[in-house]
């Protein structure tokens, strides 16, 4: 509020996306709010709720404990006492070395009759924590991807509490907000001070601040999409997108003369809906017949202030549509549950595989989509005898390679990534020749 309060002037119209990083003793807050001349959008809120200058401060104890343990053979763990003087060393160092490069470490009688004495460097500290470090960077990403906003949108980061004093702090969050301009003249306690004082006063009506609007935008907490074949997760509505909202998406069919369709709603933030938690089915009948790639199927989310949403799938062509509704209760039967699937679903085996599995079913298409494509008469006409020739002959060395291959698990994920860029290279010849046509860069998804 304070800080608002200094850019009122400058902001007139002007909406501010801010980045807040409040960095404390015991908790590491990230708000992201949008600020315009009094008034404040409330964006998101991301964290860590157990990750504070205690946790840098109980890593250099530990770390004095084994460097005891190595040099005297004393174990400390049990002796309360020692233990506090541990930690009161611990605090002063960590802050010492916010400004020095190197400190010395002095603790008189640990326990009676023995005094520990060492030096520690900035380097060093960095190491220890390095684990912590590295949370404050997920911290980050997290809040920046709930925010759904792109580097671009951002105008500020403020920093504020005094653990971002600590230079390797500093350091990641320029690192992640590279060309952003840093706030650091904020870090002082008494900044909050100052904004508790003018919140109060709004309350209370006896401050000219009363004029101030604080208003809190409704997100998503999860995301919505469709399931489609192979059993993946189509986004439509992502996690963090402010509601009341209505997005829609355009999908096609898998199977030659398909006439119906079954879709499948799923919340959820896995790449596999058997990850995720599906939250209603429906089938949409009566779709134009047709190859396969050449229906277009559109399905649109709408989700109200009150949770509800409502699905609408239309095929673009007959017009033939159906509805869905999914209620408030549904979607929020199993938010623990989807939660801890969230959770689970960050281990880094799933990645590698959905990046297999994808790049496999996008070469897939492009070996059939440029096969057919190749072997119209319109098409070919195009093409002298000699460019067709040659590209189709590449096609064909693609397409034997990859049904020799798809299955074979010892074929690295890369090599099916060299043969797509081959594809990709065909297809810029392809834009470059015939502008009119339709952009084959745009890969379907199948419901």
């Amino acid at each position: 509020m304070l800080y608002q309060q200094q850019l009122n002037q400058k902001l007139q119209h002007q909406l501010m996306n801010v980045f807040v990083i409040n960095f404390g003793g015991g908790t590491l807050d990230i708000s992201v709010v949008a600020v315009s001349k009094n008034k404040f959008y409330d964006i998101t809120h991301a964290g860590e709720s157990f990750l504070g200058g205690e946790d840098f401060d109980q890593s250099l104890v530990n770390y004095f404990k084994f460097k005891i343990k190595a040099s005297k053979n004393i174990d400390l763990s049990n002796d309360k006492e020692a233990i506090q003087k541990l930690q009161i060393e611990a605090q002063r160092v960590k802050e010492a070395l916010s400004e020095k490069e190197e400190v010395n470490i002095q603790i008189n009688d640990v326990i009676k009759g023995f005094h520990f004495i060492d030096n520690i460097n900035r380097q060093r500290f960095e190491a220890i924590n390095e684990g912590l470090f590295n949370r404050i960077k997920t911290a980050l990403k997290t809040a920046f991807e709930e925010s759904n906003l792109d580097i671009k949108d951002i105008h500020e980061v403020i920093l504020v509490g005094g653990l971002n004093r600590i230079p390797k702090i500093q350091e990641i969050i320029q690192e992640f907000f590279k060309g952003i301009p840093i706030r650091k003249d904020r870090i002082n306690d008494e900044l909050i001070c100052a904004g508790a004082a003018i919140r109060g006063g709004i309350i209370s009506q006896k401050m000219p601040y009363k004029y101030i609007q604080i208003i809190e935008v409704e997100r998503t907490s999860i995301s919505f999409g469709v399931e489609t074949v192979g059993g993946y997760m189509s986004k439509i509505i992502p996690k963090g997108t402010i509601y009341p909202t209505k997005l829609s998406k355009k999908y096609t069919i898998n199977h030659d003369y398909q006439e119906e369709i079954l879709i499948q709603i799923y919340q959820g933030e896995s790449y596999r809906t058997l990850d995720n938690e599906k939250i209603g089915e429906f089938i949409l009948s009566g779709i134009q017949r047709a190859k396969k790639q050449i229906p277009q199927i559109e399905v649109t989310f709408e989700l109200d202030l009150n949770g509800i949403l409502d699905v609408t799938v239309i095929d673009l062509d007959t017009k033939s549509q159906q509805k869905h509704i999914v209620t408030t209760n549904k979607m929020r039967s199993s938010q623990e549950e989807i939660e801890q699937q969230k959770e689970n679903n960050k281990r880094e085996q799933e990645k590698l595989s959905y990046k297999r599995e994808s790049t496999i079913r996008v070469l897939d298409l492009y070996i059939n989509r440029y096969q057919n494509q190749f072997q119209s008469s319109d098409f070919e006409k195009l093409w002298s005898k000699d460019e067709l020739d040659s590209m189709k002959a590449m096609i064909s060395a693609i397409s034997k390679w990859f049904q020799q291959n798809k299955n074979d698990k010892k074929i690295k994920t890369q090599e099916f990534e060299e043969q797509l860029q081959n594809f990709k290279r065909i297809e810029q010849k392809i834009k470059e020749k015939i502008k009119q046509m339709e952009n084959p860069s745009e890969v379907k998804e199948y419901l």
